[in-house]
């Protein structure tokens, strides 16, 4: 097991067409020291990628001067940092239009201006970061493949046949293809544990919180959670320290890092998933990690995925009921088909799907009283073909993150690489009292790989 990407020093290695990565640390000297130069590469980042590529990651680029924090010059740890949000992210002065046609298109409601950035954005941007501009994303954020009818698929960052995974799919793009080292997304069912790990880099979602979620467009409010994807470790320490700074600092636990390994019923894993997957567990033992094999109870399998569908589906057609009445032509048949399930839903059918996430809430409960952490893969096929993104990927994909989504649990996607295009990854679920565990597990992680 190997990262291809090593986080090295100075401006990191050569991605494409002479865009290298540019970690934090880097943005930061940049900023301090060449507020031209700094300037200069933002607005070039875009234009050394092909159009047709990165316009399908990325919404709004700014030309002009982004937006930089209007604090007093400090040593703020993401001063000079560009970042992208996903397009369902507020963001002050302009509308958020979440990657439809409803919004985008001038036939659908005006999208309002917003007055106001979310907690989120606003943390970050207090702490230095400059917000350069939004990502495409799944229409209203429902998918999980990056395919979107109105803006365009966004693919893999190196491979245009293989999908980039979603909702969060222009998120990730930019990262692993070194436009940004941040970019916000969102997580529901996987949409940012996917990617992260389709696309080779790291990705946390934060535990459910209905404050963290102000200022961001909703798809099932219950399960939603915000979160983010940087391309090191080092990047995304620094951004957890900025987010959680209530959290205490990585160091040594009391006792070794104990592990529950578990894979849900109904999973099948590729040969390649299946030797990292083994990989992965070999190595945690290594580094003094205990690891336990966990045997998933039988509703972590269809009625997990059941009640997702059923929660999920009524809560976005909460949502979108009037503009679906009004405007429904304009979304996307597959789109509008997944949500509008929610009003066909029996009420026996409704109580049973909240029955199951109870349990699974339970079950959780009772894994965190044994275990400091929860493994699961982040995907059963490293980074697939448009091919191979079908339906029973999509069952699959759930089933894998359906604990995560049901119980609202903070998880870190941590990416294993299989060459230089493709990657894979495990996920780590904690406790949502524990979320200042992710930065102790991260320098663990930091020795297995």
């Amino acid at each position: 097991m190997r990262r291809y990407y090593p986080p090295g020093q100075g401006m990191g290695p050569v991605q494409t067409d002479g865009v290298r990565r540019i970690g934090i640390a880097e943005w930061r000297l940049l900023w301090r020291n060449d507020r031209t130069e700094w300037l200069r590469e933002i607005r070039d980042r875009p234009k050394r990628f092909d159009p047709w590529n990165w316009q399908r990651a990325l919404r709004i680029w700014r030309n002009d001067v982004p937006r930089v924090h209007s604090l007093s010059e400090g040593d703020l740890p993401l001063e000079g940092v560009p970042m992208l949000v996903k397009d369902l992210y507020d963001v002050p002065g302009e509308p958020t239009t979440c990657g439809s046609a409803v919004l985008l298109s001038g036939d659908g409601p005006e999208a309002p201006a917003a007055s106001a950035a979310g907690p989120l954005i606003d943390r970050m941007v207090r702490a230095g970061a400059s917000v350069t501009g939004r990502t495409q994303m799944n229409e209203f954020a429902y998918g999980l493949d990056g395919r979107n009818r109105f803006t365009g698929n966004c693919p893999h960052p190196f491979a245009d046949r293989r999908i980039s995974g979603g909702s969060s799919s222009g998120s990730a793009w930019a990262v692993a293809a070194g436009i940004v080292p941040v970019a916000l997304g969102t997580d529901t069912g996987g949409s940012i544990r996917l990617p992260a790990a389709l696309c080779g880099i790291y990705g946390v979602r934060l535990g459910w919180s209905g404050e963290r979620l102000g200022g961001v467009f909703p798809l099932a409010a219950s399960m939603d959670t915000v979160g983010w994807f940087t391309q090191s470790i080092e990047d995304m320490e620094t951004v957890l320290d900025v987010v959680l700074p209530e959290a205490q600092p990585p160091g040594t636990p009391e006792h070794p890092w104990r592990v529950a390994a578990i894979v849900p019923p109904g999973i099948d894993l590729t040969s390649e998933m299946t030797a990292i997957w083994e990989d992965v567990k070999r190595r945690m033992t290594q580094v003094g990690m205990v690891l336990s094999e966990e045997t998933a109870p039988d509703f972590l399998g269809d009625p997990a995925v059941d009640a997702y569908n059923v929660i999920g589906s009524s809560e976005a057609w909460a949502v979108h009921k009037k503009w679906i009445e009004q405007y429904g032509d304009l979304y996307d048949p597959i789109v509008r088909g997944l949500i509008e399930r929610g009003k066909h839903w029996s009420e026996e059918r409704r109580e049973g799907a909240h029955a199951t996430r109870e349990r699974i809430r339970r079950y959780a409960d009772e894994l965190f009283e044994r275990y400091d952490a929860v493994m699961l893969p982040a995907t059963v096929i490293p980074s697939p073909t448009v091919d191979e993104a079908d339906g029973d990927f999509r069952a699959q994909t759930l089933r894998l993150n359906t604990l995560g989504s049901l119980a609202q649990l903070p998880a870190l996607s941590l990416p294993i690489h299989l060459d230089a295009v493709r990657s894979g990854g495990v996920q780590i679920l904690v406790s949502p009292t524990r979320e200042d565990s992710l930065s102790r597990f991260l320098s663990v992680w930091r020795e297995l790989v």
